[in-house]
């Protein structure tokens, strides 16, 4: 196997576990209440994240992974322990939403409905 297709490999392999680790705190954000112990539970899911990228040597796939999971990501799951930021809503997002939108640079849009209840 040469250096490229390992490369792709690892880079499967660290969206995967990331994927899998959301999954993780998207649970553990349904079953403890938010605030330390909330951080507490999430600080593996967060040290995985900061070191996740390091398996990929490719500037092109290791700088953009390295900036998305370690910065981004990171600072979305401490907001979402502290109840607040776009990964924190009530009704809680469905797991596809949470991964998404955890994982990409993205924001989502909730329409607003007019209030008829005036007229």
């Amino acid at each position: 196997m040469d250096h490229v297709d390992r490369e792709i490999n690892n880079f499967i392999m660290v969206w995967t576990i990331v994927a899998s680790t959301m999954c993780y705190c998207h649970t553990i954000g349904k079953f403890i209440p938010q605030g330390k112990t909330t951080i507490l539970a999430i600080f593996l899911a967060i040290f995985v994240l900061l070191l996740l990228p390091l398996r990929l040597t490719s500037v092109h796939l290791g700088g953009p992974t390295s900036f998305i999971f370690a910065w981004l990501t990171t600072f979305k799951l401490l907001l979402f322990a502290l109840g607040k930021g776009p990964l924190s809503s009530n009704p809680p997002l469905s797991l596809a939403y949470f991964i998404c939108l955890s994982l990409l640079p993205i924001k989502l849009f909730q329409q607003h409905q007019p209030n008829l209840s005036n007229t």
